[in-house]
């Protein structure tokens, strides 16, 4: 017998009861009730459509508004799976649920609460390690606090928590437990595997009090990326503690953090962070990879650290998003822990200022003192056990920049690698020596530059064991100490300051001395000087009529005559021509050069006399007449 349409009708309809029967018992909501104890797993402790049971993979737990402070405990009864969590909290009390077994959150969760009331997410661990999976993210609101918290081992060490799933906090609080009492040394750490956003009016909270004796250590991983647009990192207690960020891309916008709490990026691979807040006391670079970071604009950074413990020879590189300015009495840039003995056992760190500047003249290296750091002059160092450290300093960009009171290329075990783009500015008083060290020439298009005010008696000084690119003394006095090198690129001395090489020489094909007005840069040399460059005495200014002593000390002739002389600048270019004595004329006026005494004459050059433009005029008249003359033979 066929079906009739009344019988399909009918079996259609027992089949949407079905479907909508197994939509009901998906979607089963408890509603805590309590009465018996705080235990999750008591089944009397909630009301539903399904009295025998407690909320698991399929159901909703709701946790409704509690006119006391509650503690709802997920112990280790429960299945360790839901489906849905739902708060409802709109009393001025805390309605907490304190895990005390992993837990996996099927759909999104949101912690809010109202009327000073709190929503609060505790992950306790005790026995073991505890993990809160959110597939669905977690949105912590006002009124809402995710609580990652420590328990103890029984090695004296701590229990750790995980969140998995992307956490975000729009006006609540992210808050990590102190350490356990039973641990005497170390940190405790609490981890996101995710991404971690942070809003305004949203506070990250670090208890990071002490207690049993130990300081207190408490630390936040974030493997994914770190995104804040406002906020602030509060913490307690102890100077210790550390945001470690893994993810590629992180950002810091209006985010304050404690001047204690430190940063680091330690990833396998390249990362960013850029806004760093002026007041973090560190900022760690480690794992491998290139580290791009830049400061909130205007600001400055505390002390930058390397880690760099690979034994395989992998890069840990520095690279600037924005000019980075360090704070006062911090740290300059320094390795803190190095490689151990292992193939290749070299310790690798890059820093690349991509056309930015470096500036650590406010660093005085106080702290860093068993690192080589002294007075603010900038030592790369080496650390661990390994064969050696290699710092290879860059400018991906133009006008890259290093600037601090000066430097110290000569490290134990330490090589320093210079290349194109870099300038290396030393602002230093009087006293400060500089070294660059030995091994592998400099880049051709890199730049030594003193900027200091040292004097005449007490200069800063320069040493070089090897060639370097181009050399110039901007302001001061700067004498070459040490033994004899090569500016690769040239020698150039401003207005008013003064290169001394009456103890050693650099060697150049060309040296350019800039003058303006009645001043003049001067090269202090020993009596008989071996000029061997194309001189170019650029003019900055009009220049004062009168004599310039612009090599100080030469009385009784050079050694070897100038390749070239040249006049540039402001009064146009022309080149000088002579033999002892070079002579030229620019924009009005005459110099004179004397190999002999190192003395540039400046003069304004001879106006005509009346009776001679008259002389003149006359010749130039009977021309003409000559001239017509012969057109009309």
């Amino acid at each position: 017998m066929k079906p009739t349409p009344h019988i399909i009708r009918t079996l259609l309809g027992l089949g949407s009861l079905s479907l909508m029967a197994g939509s009901a018992v998906a979607q089963t909501t408890y509603t805590w009730v309590g009465g018996t104890d705080l235990n999750w797993s008591t089944v009397a402790n909630w009301s539903s459509t399904a009295p025998t049971t407690v909320p698991g993979t399929t159901g909703t737990a709701l946790l409704n508004d509690t006119g006391a402070d509650r503690t709802i405990v997920y112990d280790s009864g429960a299945s360790g799976a839901l489906g849905t969590l739902t708060f409802t909290q709109t009393s001025a009390f805390i309605n907490e649920l304190n895990l005390k077994l992993s837990l996996t959150l099927t759909n999104a969760l949101t912690l809010a609460a109202s009327n000073g009331g709190t929503a609060q997410l505790s992950v306790s661990p005790s026995s073991s390690d505890l993990t809160l999976t959110a597939s669905g993210g977690i949105d912590i609101q006002s009124g809402g606090k995710l609580a990652l918290n420590f328990g103890s081992n029984v090695f004296n060490g701590s229990r750790t928590t995980t969140v998995t799933g992307n956490v975000t906090v729009s006006g609540g609080t992210l808050a990590l437990g102190a350490m356990p009492t039973t641990q005497t040394s170390g940190s405790v750490n609490a981890t996101i595997n995710g991404n971690l956003t942070i809003s305004s009016g949203s506070t990250i909270k670090i208890d990071n009090t002490t207690s049993g004796g130990q300081s207190g250590d408490v630390r936040l991983q974030v493997n994914g990326n770190f995104t804040a647009t406002g906020g602030s990192l509060v913490a307690d207690g102890s100077t210790k503690g550390l945001l470690s960020l893994n993810g590629a891309v992180n950002s810091m916008t209006n985010f304050s953090m404690t001047s204690t709490y430190g940063i680091q990026l330690g990833a396998s691979g390249d990362q960013s962070l850029t806004g760093i807040p002026t007041n973090n006391s560190q900022l760690y670079m480690r794992g491998s990879g290139t580290k791009t970071i830049g400061s909130a604009v205007g600001g400055t950074i505390s002390n930058l650290l390397f880690i760099n413990s690979n034994t395989n020879g992998a890069l840990v590189a520095m690279k600037l998003a924005t000019d980075l300015t360090s704070s006062s009495g911090t740290q300059l840039l320094q390795l803190a822990n190095g490689a151990s003995s292992g193939t290749p056992a070299n310790t690798a760190l890059g820093v690349d200022v991509n056309g930015h500047t470096l500036d650590m003249t406010g660093a005085t290296g106080a702290s860093g003192n068993a690192r080589g750091t002294t007075s603010g002059v900038w030592k790369p160092n080496h650390a661990g056990t390994a064969t050696g450290t290699t710092w290879a300093i860059s400018s991906s960009a133009t006008g890259g920049r290093i600037r601090t009171l000066g430097y110290d290329f000569t490290g134990a075990s330490v090589t320093t690698t210079v290349g194109a783009n870099v300038t290396l500015e030393a602002t230093g008083g009087n006293g400060i020596a500089n070294n660059l060290g030995t091994g592998t020439a400099l880049d051709v298009a890199s730049t030594f530059d003193y900027t200091g005010n040292a004097v005449i008696g007490t200069p800063s000084t320069l040493a070089s064991g090897r060639t370097i690119g181009a050399l110039r003394v901007s302001k001061g006095v700067l004498a070459i100490t040490g033994t004899n090198f090569t500016a690769a690129s040239g020698i150039t001395v401003d207005s008013g300051a003064v290169l001394d090489m009456s103890s050693q020489t650099v060697s150049a094909t060309s040296l350019t001395l800039n003058l303006g007005g009645a001043s003049a840069g001067q090269v202090k040399t020993t009596a008989t000087y071996d000029y061997n460059a194309n001189l170019t005495f650029n003019i900055t200014s009009t220049p004062t009529v009168g004599v310039f002593d612009l090599f100080n000390g030469t009385t009784t002739g050079s050694g070897t005559t100038p390749s070239s002389i040249s006049i540039t600048g402001l009064l146009g270019s022309t080149s000088l021509t002579g033999a002892g004595v070079w002579t030229g004329t620019a924009g009005g006026y005459d110099f004179s050069f004397s190999e002999t005494t190192g003395d540039l004459t400046v003069a304004v050059s001879a106006i005509p006399e009346p009776s001679t433009f008259a002389m003149l005029a006359g010749v130039m008249g009977l021309g003409l007449a000559l001239g017509r003359r012969q057109r009309r033979v």
